[in-house]
C-alpha cells in the first residue's frame, strides 16, 4: 500500500528518519518529562538478567578496534544501551561520567550503541567528551535481550554475574548505591 510504513516503537531504533526527526522537534524538555525512549513507559519488561552470567558480545569502537564483554573481567562494570538521538540517554552521559570518576578503582562504564548510523557516534563522543569506551552495533543484542526502551543499563560485579538492571533514565545515587554495594561483595 502506498503511503502506509513498516514502524519500530518509539525508542528502538531511528528506522523512520520522519518520526525521529519529529520527536527531535519535541525538544529535551519534552522528552525529559520521559523516563526513557520507549513506545510505552508502562510496558516495563524485566529481563531476567539479574543473577546471571553476563551475556558474551564483541563490537567495535566507532575507530575500528575490537572491545568485547570478556575485556572487562574481573572488574565490575555498567553496560549502558544508549543511542545519539536519545533526549534521556543525553542526559545521563554527565552522570555516568560522574559515575566513573566516584569509582576510579575496579569499575568501568562501557557505552553500547544502538544507533543504525555509526556516523553519528564519533560526534556524540567528542561534544559530550564521554570519556568511557563506547561501542557500536550493539542492536542485536539489545534485541536478543528484548529491551523496549534505552537508556537501558545492567551492572556486572567483578566474576561476571549480572547484579542490577537500570531501566529509563537513572538517578546517579541509585547507580551509586548498586556499583558500591558490587565493590563491597
Amino acid at each position: 500500500m502506498e503511503g502506509i510504513e513498516a514502524r519500530e516503537p518509539v525508542g528502538r531504533h531511528p528506522r523512520n528518519p520522519r518520526l525521529v526527526k519529529a520527536l527531535a522537534c519535541l525538544g529535551l524538555a519534552a522528552v525529559t518529562l520521559l523516563s526513557a525512549c520507549r513506545k510505552d513507559p508502562s510496558d516495563e519488561v524485566t529481563s531476567g538478567l539479574s543473577g546471571k552470567a553476563e551475556p558474551g558480545w564483541n563490537f567495535s569502537t566507532p575507530s575500528g578496534t575490537a572491545i568485547a564483554s570478556k575485556d572487562f573481567a574481573g572488574k565490575a562494570h555498567l553496560v549502558v544501551f544508549w543511542a545519539t538521538w536519545c533526549g534521556p540517554c543525553r542526559m545521563e552521559i554527565d552522570e555516568l561520567k560522574a559515575l566513573r570518576k566516584q569509582f576510579p578503582k575496579d569499575f568501568e562504564v562501557v557505552g553500547l550503541s544502538v544507533d543504525e548510523s555509526v556516523g553519528t557516534v564519533p560526534t556524540m563522543i567528542q561534544e559530550a567528551g564521554i570519556d568511557y569506551p563506547v561501542a557500536v552495533g550493539a542492536s542485536p543484542l539489545f534485541d536478543s535481550l528484548h529491551f523496549d526502551g534505552i537508556p537501558r543499563s545492567y551492572l556486572v560485579d567483578k566474576h561476571g554475574i549480572v547484579r542490577a538492571e537500570f531501566d529509563g533514565l537513572t538517578d546517579r545515587g541509585q547507580l551509586a548505591a548498586a556499583v558500591a554495594k558490587v565493590l563491597k561483595d
